[in-house]
């Protein structure tokens, strides 16, 4: 590889978001949101102290982390976006060829950035609020039961709100399935895409694109699998897709942009000079 060869910047920027996402997501998968101590058993009983310690307990720091997390996490997608519409662009050669591929690789990039900013902002503005109400609202006494002693409370707002959080947080496990599908869908694609003469993408970043598809499958998988056994398959995901984040992901979109880098300007000619064709085999 020539020391002179560039890299795309949106492409570098991209990597640089996915990868301090990554980094960040790793690092706070075994810090709990609150200091009380878990207990699974008080968890699913819904033990009215437990839930009101668990929710008096957060750490605003590790919230404000998961937010920067999602946050990272969504410019990356949007700036990958972008750098698909590029990509698409180049590959229907000014949108002369093959228009149902690199079209369909376009269109899901955008779906996927904006299923991502959507489902992220309405967990994270939820959560957020949650969080208000629980330092600020009268959770713990609401009704008057007939089998409540005397300045006994029932805690039935500690347990509403929990009943709500649970249910706000699958958003994000079933956005998370669409984000790897979605990947799973473009590379695949761009596979395809790159098979025509005189692509100016090489089939060795393309391959290693479908190998980080089958990745993604495997992470699909683990994520389904959690329902049968939450903790196991839980750290599986988080392995593969942090790696993926991480390391593969990145090194797959700085190839990208060395490549995008290497292209002529779009309004110099439609087709690339063979002598721009990167190696094919």
């Amino acid at each position: 590889m020539s020391q002179n060869r560039k890299c795309d910047p949106f492409c570098y920027l991209a990597a640089i978001l996915f990868f301090g996402s990554g980094v960040i997501r790793s690092v706070l998968f075994d810090q709990p949101l609150s200091s009380a101590p878990f207990n699974f058993d008080d968890w699913t009983d819904m033990d009215g102290y437990y839930v009101k310690g668990q929710w008096t307990g957060q750490r605003s720091l590790i919230l404000d982390l998961w937010a920067t997390y999602s946050t990272m996490h969504v410019l990356g997608w949007i700036v990958v976006a972008t750098v698909l519409f590029r990509f698409a662009w180049i590959q229907s050669a000014n949108g002369t060829t093959k228009i149902g591929v690199n079209g369909t690789i376009a269109f899901v990039g955008a779906m996927a950035a904006i299923v991502e900013l959507v489902v992220r902002m309405l967990f994270h503005g939820s959560a957020h609020a949650q969080h208000w109400m629980a330092n600020s609202f009268t959770l713990d006494k609401w009704y008057a039961l007939q089998d409540m002693t005397t300045g006994e409370v029932d805690r039935i707002g500690w347990k509403t709100l929990e009943v709500v959080s649970i249910a706000s947080t699958g958003f994000l496990l079933w956005a998370d399935t669409i984000e790897y599908m979605a990947m799973v869908v473009i590379l695949v694609l761009i596979h395809n895409s790159t098979t025509v003469a005189g692509s100016v993408f090489s089939k060795k970043w393309a391959f290693f694109g479908v190998l980080i598809a089958c990745l993604n499958v495997v992470d699909i998988a683990a994520e389904v699998l959690r329902f049968q056994h939450w903790k196991l398959f839980s750290e599986v995901a988080v392995y593969i897709s942090s790696a993926n984040q991480i390391i593969i992901f990145p090194i797959w979109l700085i190839w990208m942009g060395i490549q995008l880098a290497a292209v002529p300007k779009m309004n110099q000619s439609v087709e690339a000079p063979e002598d721009l064709v990167l190696d094919h085999e």
